[in-house]
């Protein structure tokens, strides 16, 4: 009889205590060699065509070593950027038909530019934005409004910033801090190319997103503050 010592996990979030549970027992085989988890999953990409298994991250496979790329050479990646204000506009003022919250004009240029379109900054900024407002019980934002939930979300959202500080590397924060100190800024065109791709930068190596910039000026003072004088 054969054996079976490849395993595929399909979960969803309600199970993620059991998962847990499951992998933690199968660790010792993972470890052991008895059990490979990738290679099975790189065995469905090129066999199973009627699965398309999907991954999500700011990190490429080639940022995450050979082990992935090794694997995957056949994977397709898609990269999901910035929204336009064309494309951020309705989801801020009509997300849901129901929907009452309403803007004075410049409430709502603020908040498109301070969060440029990056997804994950202009929900979380509006998010904030509509709590805040339920608990004023006001219906018009105003600009006062929306600076105060940029500051809730620059709260709120502090894994993404930390997230965003991790992955710029070494070289990476170095140039960052220098950017937000008004120092010369000194990297070679590789980090600056990963910070353009990770889409910190523009081409001219200024902040893409002001929220982003305004995270990392904050670290930044609460780190030199703290150096040895």
């Amino acid at each position: 009889m054969s054996v079976c010592d490849q395993v595929f996990i399909s979960y969803c979030h309600r199970d993620r205590t059991w998962l847990d549970s499951l992998q933690t027992h199968l660790r010792p085989l993972v470890r052991d060699g008895a059990l490979d988890l990738w290679d099975y999953l790189r065995h469905l990409l090129q066999h199973r065509p009627q699965i398309v298994p999907l991954f999500t991250g700011v990190r490429t496979f080639d940022d995450q070593g050979s082990a992935w790329t090794a694997r995957f050479v056949n994977a397709r990646r898609i990269r999901v950027g910035r929204l336009s204000r064309d494309e951020v506009r309705p989801l801020l003022t009509r997300p849901i038909p129901e929907f009452d919250l309403t803007y004075v004009p410049e409430a709502l240029d603020a908040l498109l530019d301070a969060t440029a379109g990056q997804p994950f900054l202009t929900q979380a900024t509006a998010y904030e934005l509509v709590n805040w407002m339920n608990r004023n019980e006001r219906k018009q934002a105003t600009v006062e409004d929306v600076r105060q939930a940029i500051h809730l979300a620059l709260d709120s959202g502090a894994e993404y910033f930390a997230n965003v500080w991790h992955d710029a590397g070494n070289d990476g924060r170095t140039l960052l801090h220098a950017l937000v100190t008004n120092q010369p800024p000194q990297a070679s065109p590789a980090v600056c190319k990963r910070l353009r791709e990770q889409e910190i930068l523009d081409n001219d190596n200024r902040f893409l997103v002001p929220m982003v910039q305004t995270w990392i000026g904050r670290r930044c003072q609460v780190t030199d503050a703290n150096l040895p004088t």
